[in-house]
């Protein structure tokens, strides 16, 4: 009773990172980051193991909002000085909150009675509230994707937009409107070597870019538009052979 298995929304979107995957849980029963770790299956542990739900998903350790129902993680650094971002429903309050937090989690997987880092300003981007996320381990940048439908992708509202760990904008993803006309689902992908991107756009055909980064801000060159049928892809995962993996 880890999670709910038959809730689509319980686990959701999810992220690799040394080897283990981090699943957001979107749901307010069981809330949270699960961690599976293949090299022992069957200890599926949260992050927030030490919390208490108050019902609505909200989580809290010894009175401290901690987290909640989540659409998206990512990871940005390593050992001591990895940074974990979560798109969260639940803080400050229940069902309420829809934002982006930083935890400062260092090497551990695990989060005690502390405050994690809001960041407000790019999160009154991502009204839609169902938010996709995706760290980047060579430059530590993380984007941020919506579901908006074709025609949408405007700049005060954009299909996706990438904050470095500070939580400022560093791209808009209005500016690639031309070609990326939504993002119908938030699924979006680097390859190994993040020189190219691709995301799933307000038709759902996927758009794939190539990525050149200055002083880690990228600039985006369109290559590739890959039709598929008219359906939500909530997440994309290039593998090490640069094969484009889609779940919707």
């Amino acid at each position: 009773g880890q999670f709910n298995t038959g809730n689509a929304s319980s686990t959701f979107r999810g992220a690799l990172y040394n080897d283990k995957f981090y699943l957001t849980d979107w749901s307010d029963a069981y809330p949270g980051i699960w961690i599976f770790d293949p090299t022992n299956p069957t200890a599926i542990n949260n992050i927030f193991a030490n919390a208490t739900n108050d019902g609505t998903g909200k989580l809290t350790i010894d009175g401290v909002a901690v987290g909640g129902g989540s659409t998206g993680v990512a990871f940005t650094g390593s050992g001591d000085d990895r940074k974990m971002f979560i798109y969260v429903e639940d803080l400050p309050t229940g069902n309420k909150g829809n934002k982006i937090y930083r935890y400062d989690i260092g090497a551990e997987d695990t989060w005690g009675a502390k405050e994690p880092v809001q960041f407000a300003t790019p999160s009154a981007k991502l009204v839609n509230t169902n938010t996709g996320m995706l760290g980047s381990a060579l430059h530590n940048v993380v984007f941020c994707s919506q579901t908006r439908n074709a025609g949408q992708n405007i700049s005060s509202v954009p299909a996706f937009l990438i904050i470095n760990e500070d939580g400022e904008e560093i791209f808009n993803g209005a500016d690639l409107s031309a070609t990326l006309t939504g993002c119908l689902g938030g699924g979006m992908a680097l390859n190994a070597d993040e020189s190219r991107f691709a995301i799933v756009d307000g038709s759902a055909a996927i758009q794939v870019y190539d990525v050149e980064w200055t002083n880690d801000v990228p600039a985006f060159t369109h290559v590739a538009s890959i039709p598929t049928k008219d359906q939500e892809i909530c997440q994309m995962a290039f593998d090490y052979s640069g094969n484009l993996h889609c779940i919707n």
